[in-house]
């Protein structure tokens, strides 16, 4: 909102079924975790089912809230954003101090 001039939105939360590419990769880590060659079908149905939220009617699976801008949540957000950079300086230097070129 601060960004755009908006003194209002809403912060949507969508609950969707993890896709097709992702799930497979999940399987096959478990099956790798589990010391399994073959595929097992119980396990991926098992992990399907922790997956897929077709059960849920999706009416129930997105919830929304309307913020409101608040130029306090601003400046504390543009004050969060000059300590990390700083935060992020330290570290850097922490991290070229340590590095073997520069002992």
């Amino acid at each position: 909102m601060w960004l755009t001039g908006k003194t209002e939105s809403l912060l949507v939360y969508c609950l969707i079924d993890t896709p097709e590419l992702m799930l497979q990769d999940e399987i096959r880590r478990e099956h790798w975790k589990l010391n399994k060659i073959e595929q097992d079908e119980e396990l991926e149905a098992e992990i399907r089912q922790k997956h897929t939220f077709d059960y849920i009617p999706k009416q129930r699976r997105i919830k929304s809230y309307l913020v409101k801008y608040d130029q306090q949540v601003i400046d504390d957000i543009k004050e969060k954003v000059i300590l990390c950079r700083e935060y992020a300086k330290e570290l850097e230097q922490k991290l070229i101090i340590q590095t073997p070129e520069h002992k």
